[in-house]
């Protein structure tokens, strides 16, 4: 099931209440901010300029971590707990590195059938494709590998 816009704004209702938090415009732009990737607290000063006065980004950031909706990793950029994180897939470029991410109701629904009655009960997964992104694709030196079922396939079927 996808993770939408009417759902999230529930979970984050939740979080704030508990903590006697209310759910203010700064903190929805902070949690919105944070939604698809982490960032760090200048990233998101320079983001939400105009919008949010910089004081209040940093007196909120400090209120939505006490909430439990933020956490601070160690390398200096905040990301939503994995109670409001959106759930998602990614693809990522092997030579450039280049991460897109996108969610895909098939993926899921084949994941749902084959957890069916005896089998193996998901409770998580992710999901990591590798190839190239379009513009390293088209480099001259480039070379395509055969994708990972025409290899299993054969492998499989020459045995």
């Amino acid at each position: 099931m996808p993770t939408d816009r009417r759902y999230i704004p529930d979970q984050l209702e939740t979080l704030l209440r508990r903590s006697g938090l209310s759910h203010t415009r700064a903190r929805r732009a902070l949690h919105d901010c944070l939604r698809m990737a982490p960032a760090t607290t200048g990233q998101m000063v320079v983001s939400l300029e105009g919008n949010i006065h910089k004081s209040s980004v940093y007196r909120n950031l400090t209120a939505l971590q006490s909430a439990g909706v933020i956490q601070r990793r160690t390398d200096g950029y905040w990301h939503l707990t994995d109670y409001l994180a959106q759930h998602y897939h990614i693809c990522v470029c092997r030579i450039c590195g280049l991460q897109v991410r996108f969610w895909n109701e098939k993926i899921e629904l084949a994941l749902d059938a084959y957890s069916g009655p005896g089998q193996f009960v998901v409770e998580d997964h992710a999901l990591e494709l590798r190839g190239l992104c379009t513009q390293c694709l088209n480099l001259p030196q480039t070379a395509v590998r055969p994708r990972i079922g025409t290899r299993l396939r054969k492998v499989l079927f020459t045995m």
